[in-house]
């Protein structure tokens, strides 16, 4: 409470605020994507595995010495001055609210790692103010150094086990596909990873779209697969009979080429006004506009991605309920720039009772795409 009465803590914050200018307007340029990735994009269902792996997870990231230790100063010790005691609330407040994170989501271990600043000046301090505490801090944390060293080198090794946990073997993976793809784009869906993987070893380009099956990243801002739009691409991944096979042991993967690429992440679609509850096997008529933002024609009819419009309820992001529908109009070809409206109606599946998410999606190949804005709905099956 003291600090708001700190002149230089206004100034710290009014600084702060200036050089954030840049990246604020970048937010709300890009619609806040930062928000709509963490407070929506990976938002699920509570999990108990979420809770559970979280103290696990760290312990690793901070050493379970480090942590043990740490947790002993902040429970035999009482904090002497007032930065002793906002180190205190610093740790705790972090620990504390990524622990509640975890009834939303998965936490990654490292979203606490700027804790590890105030846990390493109290661990530093109680060092050389008790040698007893100092002496056997010393001697646990030379066994970890050690078994660090080991773990480490153990990742260094290509081996199954790295393999398959992602430490080895991308290389010849990604260079193996470079050989099939050539100087074409590679297009992968519903893993920004990938690409990511494959531009770093092989120099070349590659992009990802993104679905309901995954969750939108940086990619979608970059929008580079409007680069590939009408050009020959390589389409990574399995897609039944359109697939052929490559590579070897773990290098084997599958994919096609395609002589003309069109996505529809792009495309918007508003609708009217869905009653917020909804019965199972009750019709819903919705009108609609589609938006073709792109700077090219959208084939519904594409031979090799072609279109078809849906509804999707939808509880969480892993479970979503694709619902077909009856139009008014007939959807082939949406001009550069243009609008199409019309009418549609579809039929509420047969699903549990409880809260979803509604939207209308154009579904192809590479899954259903975020077209229109979601709406909380209730679907009640009695």
């Amino acid at each position: 409470i003291k600090l708001l009465k700190n002149p230089k803590f206004w100034f710290a914050g009014v600084m702060a605020l200036v050089l954030l200018i840049p990246h604020l307007l970048w937010q709300v340029s890009n619609d806040f994507p930062s928000f709509q990735y963490h407070l929506v994009g990976r938002s699920s269902s509570f999990k108990i595995k979420y809770l559970l792996e979280y103290l696990p997870n760290e312990l690793c990231v901070f050493n379970p010495v480090v942590l043990v230790l740490v947790v002993y100063i902040l429970f035999k010790n009482k904090p002497v001055d007032s930065f002793e005691k906002t180190l205190y609330w610093q740790i705790i407040g972090f620990l504390a609210f990524f622990g509640l994170m975890t009834f939303r989501g998965h936490v990654e271990p490292h979203w606490t790692i700027a804790c590890s600043i105030p846990m390493i000046i109290l661990l530093s301090k109680k060092c050389s103010e008790d040698y007893k505490f100092c002496s056997i801090a010393r001697r646990y944390l030379l066994y970890t150094i050690g078994l660090l060293m080991v773990v480490r080198v153990f990742l260094c090794i290509n081996s199954p086990i790295t393999r398959r946990i992602g430490y080895c073997g991308n290389g010849q993976k990604n260079k193996a596909i470079e050989q099939v793809a050539g100087d074409v784009p590679v297009v992968f869906a519903t893993s920004f990873q990938k690409p990511s993987l494959y531009m770093f070893f092989t120099g070349k380009e590659a992009t990802t779209i993104s679905s309901f099956n995954s969750r939108r990243t940086q990619f979608d801002i970059w929008q580079f697969e409007e680069k590939y739009y009408d050009q020959r691409v390589f389409v990574y991944g399995d897609y039944g009979e359109k697939s052929n096979s490559y590579g070897t042991g773990y290098t084997a993967f599958q994919g096609f080429f395609a002589d003309n690429l069109q996505t529809v992440n792009r495309i918007r679609i508003e609708y009217g006004d869905i009653s917020p509850e909804i019965a199972v096997g009750s019709e819903v008529t919705l009108p609609y506009t589609i938006y073709n933002t792109y700077d090219h024609e959208i084939d519904f009819n594409h031979p090799t991605f072609p279109v078809k419009m849906e509804a999707v309820i939808t509880p969480g992001k892993k479970v979503c309920y694709y619902i077909p529908v009856d139009n008014d109009i007939e959807l082939n070809v949406i001009g550069k720039g243009e609008k199409i409206s019309g009418k549609l109606r579809f039929l509420v599946p047969d699903i549990p009772s409880g809260k979803y998410n509604f939207g209308l999606t154009l579904n192809t190949l590479f899954g259903a795409a975020f077209n229109s804005d979601m709406v909380r709905i209730v679907v009640d099956n009695d």
